[in-house]
Parts: C-alpha cells; structure tokens; sequence
C-alpha cells in the first residue's frame, strides 16, 4: 500500500483495527515459516 492509501484510509477506526490484526497475523505467519 502506498502512502496514499495509508493517509486515506487513517481517519477510519475500524480500517485501523483490522490493519493491526492482518499485522499481527503476518508476523505469526511469518514465524511459522521461518521454524518450517
């Protein structure tokens, strides 16, 4: 996502919230990738 995106969609909580879960489940994902 550009800066454009980010800056557009900041004013929305909710788009907040869900872009803190999809982070937090990449770095699971991520992690899990890693130990395979």
């Amino acid at each position: 996502m550009g800066k454009f995106g980010l800056n557009f969609f900041k004013p929305t909580e909710k788009f907040n919230g869900n872009w803190s879960v999809l982070e937090h489940k990449s770095r699971e994902w991520e992690k899990m990738y890693r130990e395979r």
